[in-house]
């Protein structure tokens, strides 16, 4: 179990390295969410509470960086 469960730590990670990596290059969120939503692992969106919690660690993010960039 050990290895399935660093597989997915990793897996995550590196999922959000690329999300925080595309905050840049898109300055609609509809267009942050779709791209990054295609990249997310499935068992960040195993029910419509995990995928809405990850939309909204998105739109959190998505929202600082731009309020921070436009500052």
């Amino acid at each position: 179990m050990s290895r399935l469960k660093d597989q997915m730590i990793k897996e995550e990670a590196n999922f959000w390295d690329k999300a925080e990596s595309l905050l840049g290059s898109c300055e609609d969120f509809s267009l942050y969410n779709y791209a990054v939503m295609s990249l997310a692992p499935n068992f960040l969106m195993n029910s419509p509470t995990a995928r809405r919690n990850l939309q909204d660690q998105l739109l959190e993010g998505w929202t600082e960086f731009w309020q921070n960039k436009n500052a």
